[in-house]
Protein backbone atom coordinates (compact mmCIF):
# COMPACT_ATOMS: atom_id res chain seq x y z
CA UNK A 1 0.00 0.00 0.00
CA UNK A 2 1.47 3.34 -0.61
CA UNK A 3 1.41 6.33 1.50
CA UNK A 4 1.22 9.83 0.58
CA UNK A 5 3.10 12.71 2.68
CA UNK A 6 1.13 15.84 3.99
CA UNK A 7 2.65 18.30 1.46
CA UNK A 8 1.68 15.05 -1.31
CA UNK A 9 -1.70 15.34 -0.02
CA UNK A 10 -2.09 19.59 0.15
CA UNK A 11 -0.39 19.42 -3.38
CA UNK A 12 -3.44 17.17 -4.70
CA UNK A 13 -6.21 19.06 -2.56
CA UNK A 14 -4.78 22.51 -3.51
CA UNK A 15 -4.91 23.23 0.39
CA UNK A 16 -2.64 24.00 3.02
CA UNK A 17 -1.27 22.03 5.96
CA UNK A 18 -2.92 23.55 8.74
CA UNK A 19 -6.45 22.97 6.92
CA UNK A 20 -5.96 19.48 6.66
CA UNK A 21 -4.57 19.22 10.39
CA UNK A 22 -8.06 21.26 11.41
CA UNK A 23 -10.27 18.73 9.56
CA UNK A 24 -8.85 15.88 11.02
CA UNK A 25 -9.22 17.28 14.39
CA UNK A 26 -12.77 18.53 13.69
CA UNK A 27 -13.93 15.38 12.07
CA UNK A 28 -12.53 12.32 13.30
CA UNK A 29 -13.16 9.76 10.74
CA UNK A 30 -10.35 11.63 9.03
CA UNK A 31 -8.01 10.49 10.98
CA UNK A 32 -4.62 9.70 8.96
CA UNK A 33 -2.56 7.00 10.45
CA UNK A 34 0.87 7.81 11.88
CA UNK A 35 4.30 6.22 11.93
CA UNK A 36 6.36 5.76 14.92
CA UNK A 37 7.63 9.25 14.86
CA UNK A 38 4.32 10.67 14.38
CA UNK A 39 4.52 11.79 10.75
CA UNK A 40 1.27 11.27 8.94
CA UNK A 41 0.47 8.61 6.38
CA UNK A 42 -2.16 9.27 4.03
CA UNK A 43 -3.97 6.46 1.87
CA UNK A 44 -5.64 6.77 -1.88
CA UNK A 45 -8.94 6.26 0.90
CA UNK A 46 -7.61 9.03 2.81
CA UNK A 47 -7.35 11.17 -0.03
CA UNK A 48 -10.95 9.96 -1.32
CA UNK A 49 -12.55 11.48 1.93
CA UNK A 50 -10.36 14.40 2.11
CA UNK A 51 -11.14 15.18 -1.60
CA UNK A 52 -15.20 14.41 -0.24
CA UNK A 53 -14.88 16.82 2.76
CA UNK A 54 -13.70 19.74 0.46
CA UNK A 55 -16.06 19.18 -1.78
CA UNK A 56 -19.01 19.58 0.82
CA UNK A 57 -17.14 22.62 2.00
CA UNK A 58 -16.42 24.31 -0.70
CA UNK A 59 -18.85 23.57 -3.45
CA UNK A 60 -21.83 22.11 -1.57
CA UNK A 61 -21.40 24.91 1.43
CA UNK A 62 -21.50 22.14 4.52
CA UNK A 63 -20.22 23.59 7.56
CA UNK A 64 -17.43 20.98 8.96
CA UNK A 65 -19.88 20.10 11.50
CA UNK A 66 -22.47 19.51 8.62
CA UNK A 67 -19.83 17.68 6.57
CA UNK A 68 -18.64 15.31 9.16
CA UNK A 69 -21.99 14.10 10.09
CA UNK A 70 -22.64 13.64 6.10
CA UNK A 71 -19.15 11.70 5.49
CA UNK A 72 -19.97 9.34 8.76
CA UNK A 73 -23.44 8.22 6.60
CA UNK A 74 -21.42 7.82 3.17
CA UNK A 75 -19.15 5.74 5.01
CA UNK A 76 -21.63 4.06 7.32
CA UNK A 77 -23.71 3.29 4.02
CA UNK A 78 -20.69 1.93 2.13
CA UNK A 79 -19.66 0.00 4.96
CA UNK A 80 -23.02 -1.96 4.86
CA UNK A 81 -23.20 -2.55 0.91
CA UNK A 82 -19.77 -3.93 1.39
CA UNK A 83 -21.34 -6.24 4.07
CA UNK A 84 -24.37 -7.14 1.85
CA UNK A 85 -21.72 -7.35 -0.81
CA UNK A 86 -19.41 -9.67 1.38
CA UNK A 87 -22.91 -12.32 2.76
CA UNK A 88 -23.76 -12.35 -1.20
CA UNK A 89 -20.39 -14.07 -2.29
CA UNK A 90 -20.06 -16.19 0.70
CA UNK A 91 -23.59 -17.31 0.09
CA UNK A 92 -22.61 -18.06 -3.20
CA UNK A 93 -19.65 -19.67 -2.50
CA UNK A 94 -21.29 -22.05 -0.37
CA UNK A 95 -23.75 -23.27 -3.12
CA UNK A 96 -20.94 -23.85 -5.32
CA UNK A 97 -18.63 -25.92 -2.45
CA UNK A 98 -22.07 -27.71 -2.06
CA UNK A 99 -22.48 -28.51 -5.85
CA UNK A 100 -18.53 -29.55 -6.25
CA UNK A 101 -19.44 -32.12 -3.38
CA UNK A 102 -22.82 -33.29 -5.07
CA UNK A 103 -19.92 -33.71 -8.09
CA UNK A 104 -17.43 -35.62 -6.99
CA UNK A 105 -20.30 -37.93 -4.53
CA UNK A 106 -21.70 -39.01 -8.37
CA UNK A 107 -17.97 -39.25 -10.04
CA UNK A 108 -17.34 -41.42 -6.96
CA UNK A 109 -20.82 -43.37 -7.51
CA UNK A 110 -19.75 -43.79 -11.39
CA UNK A 111 -16.55 -45.21 -10.28
CA UNK A 112 -17.93 -48.00 -8.15
CA UNK A 113 -20.28 -49.21 -10.77
CA UNK A 114 -17.60 -50.50 -13.26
Amino acid sequence: MKYYSIGEVCGMLEVKPHVLRYWEQAIPALAPRKNQFGTRLYTRRDIHSFMRVKHLLYQQKYTVEGAAERLVQEMAGSQANQIALIEEIRENLLRLLEDLEQSRQKTRGAGNSR
